[in-house]
């Protein structure tokens, strides 16, 4: 009788477990079919991908690299998103053309980069499905341009603070405005003026980012900062070789400031338009 308990028993815990998986791979199955698992997948080989080339292993660098650009292909056939199926196919020829030169002399950045525009495909799309399904006809066609110029201008995020690449930071952000100018046209009146200065921000954006435009002169303290570089360069022309010495290093230390000022107020300019941008998308 014992036995037969026992048995029973184990035969109540095999079917249990063997219904829990089932449950499980349910579950998987319809996460698949509602997100684009493709993506996710190939930014964990980009990520693969990038911890090989940090350990100088180029061959398996390589090799996760070609099954990330696979992956971004059969994305294409899985996203709800035209722009992200276009954006897969760009970055996944990117990528392929990047692995077949890919040695321990190159740039560590472009696998840097290509993880965040993973990220930016990844956010794009799933916006886009939590978004796009309480939409009318045509506030989705607004909705669409917004998430696109979104996408653009997260992007400009590695660019602007990571990379520090101001021509692809603008290349980003003229994609961002190029959306933006589209949903402007065809976006609900009371809309307008948010998306306008929006426009207007990114615009100023792009001014702050160009490093010989003085746009940064209309801040009080990189104008003093300037001011006193001045004073001690014409002081440096005067003073005995010990005293320049002491006041190079300063003048260094001066443009070091200025510069991390710099950096902050773009920081924060960046920060008010993203939250500008899920302001307006939460209108919609």
């Amino acid at each position: 009788m014992v036995i037969l308990k026992h048995t029973t028993f184990q035969f109540t815990l095999i079917v249990f477990t063997l219904l829990y998986t089932l449950s499980l791979y349910a579950q998987t199955e319809e996460q698949t079919n509602s997100e684009n698992t493709y993506l996710h997948v190939a930014r964990n080989q980009l990520t693969i991908a990038f911890e090989e080339y940090n350990k100088g292993n180029i061959p398996e660098s390589r090799e996760s690299l070609k099954r990330a650009g696979e992956w971004l292909y059969k994305a294409v056939n899985h996203s709800k998103s035209d722009k992200v199926k276009l954006e897969s196919k760009k970055l996944a020829a990117e990528i392929d053309s990047f692995r077949l030169t890919l040695d321990t002399t190159s740039e560590q950045n472009d696998l840097v980069r290509f993880l965040h525009h993973a990220s930016s495909l990844i956010k794009r799309e799933s916006e886009h499905l939590f978004h796009s399904y309480t939409e009318s006809s045509n506030n989705n066609r607004t909705l669409k341009h917004m998430l696109d110029s979104k996408m653009h201008f997260y992007r400009a995020d590695h660019d602007l603070f990571v990379s520090h690449d101001s021509a692809d930071a603008k290349l980003e952000l003229d994609g961002a405005l190029e959306y933006l100018n589209k949903a402007n046209s065809i976006a609900r009146q009371e809309l307008k003026p948010d998306i306008e200065k929006l426009i207007k921000n990114i615009n100023h954006l792009i001014l702050l980012i160009k490093s010989k435009h003085d746009g940064w002169e209309k801040n009080n303290i990189v104008t003093s900062l300037d001011l006193s570089v001045k004073h001690l360069s014409d002081a440096k022309t005067i003073a005995s070789p010990a005293d320049m010495l002491r006041l190079k290093l300063i003048i260094d230390n001066i443009h070091q400031v200025k510069s991390d000022i710099q950096k902050t107020n773009i920081k924060i300019k960046y920060i008010s338009i993203m939250t500008d941008y899920t302001l307006i998308i939460n209108n919609i």
